[in-house]
């Protein structure tokens, strides 16, 4: 591979772009891009055929040779690579072990209109989600059962804010994820699909176990401390619970999900 002389200095153009993107919502939102980092993350965004602005690595900290390889054979595709010297990259890098490989995406919102729905396609919408890990986590375990897609309604977090990228672990380039401004939008477009809504409450008397799930399905969570409001709850074709024993009155957001959505998969491989 042709060196690349390497940035040095903290104070770049370019390594100023990449520190407002980790740290700025407004900045992702304004410029439409994000920053990833890691071997297994970056090269998930180049199999799934990501937009990629630039790639940025550290020579001395890239070892893996699947890294490496991938490296070259997105140079030879033409892709802007940014060389920075192992300095830069571990002050840029919020791993405890940067590997040396990163890049700079674009981001990947769908429109709502644009999901194609299917007979047995599984949805998740979350109202003003607040923690970025948990959507993270939450779009892993939507690929792991192959979601068709995530809504997020209201003023939720962002979801290329890095915790969310990091905990997805690439999920983040094969979930389709949408916004909608509000819950009536998403029960206009489920009506208009024939999409079965599902929510998710405490308050609920039938427990997900006992439910009737009726594919394709929305599955409807609220905010991480307030849960769904009683309107939401109202224009659901079902509320489901989760029960719960011990002292604790609700589950983590993220685990009420993948709970959900492996009682569906459940059923539907029976």
């Amino acid at each position: 591979m042709e060196e690349i002389a390497p940035i040095t200095s903290l104070s770049n153009p370019i390594v100023k772009r990449i520190r407002r993107l980790q740290e700025k919502t407004r900045t992702r939102e304004r410029e439409k891009a994000f920053f990833v980092e890691g071997v297994p993350i970056t090269l998930k965004a180049f199999d799934t055929g990501a937009t990629i602005e630039n790639i940025v690595f550290s020579d001395v900290l890239l070892t893996a040779p699947k890294g490496r390889a991938a490296l070259a054979r997105q140079r030879a595709r033409g892709i802007p690579c940014i060389a920075v010297s192992e300095k830069v990259f571990r002050n840029l890098s919020q791993r405890n072990n940067p590997d040396g490989l990163a890049a700079i995406c674009r981001t990947n919102w769908q429109d709502l209109d644009s999901l194609a729905v299917t007979s047995t396609d599984v949805f998740v919408a979350i109202e003003c989600l607040s923690d970025p890990g948990n959507l993270g986590t939450m779009l892993r375990t939507m690929d792991s059962v192959q979601s068709a897609g995530l809504i997020l309604v209201g003023q939720s977090t962002n979801p290329f804010h890095p915790r969310t990228v990091r905990a997805s672990r690439g999920s983040i380039f094969t979930v389709p994820i949408c916004h909608c401004p509000d819950v009536e939008s998403i029960c206009k477009w489920s009506a208009a699909h024939r999409v079965h809504t599902i929510a998710t409450s405490a308050k609920a008397t039938c427990s997900f176990w006992d439910a009737t799930y009726r594919l394709p399905v929305l599955c409807i969570f609220g905010n991480e401390n307030k849960g769904l409001g009683t309107s939401t709850m109202k224009k659901a074709d079902q509320v489901v619970t989760i029960p719960m024993g011990g002292t604790m009155s609700s589950l983590n957001v993220a685990v009420a999900v993948g709970l959900l959505l492996y009682e569906i998969e459940r059923r539907s491989l029976c």
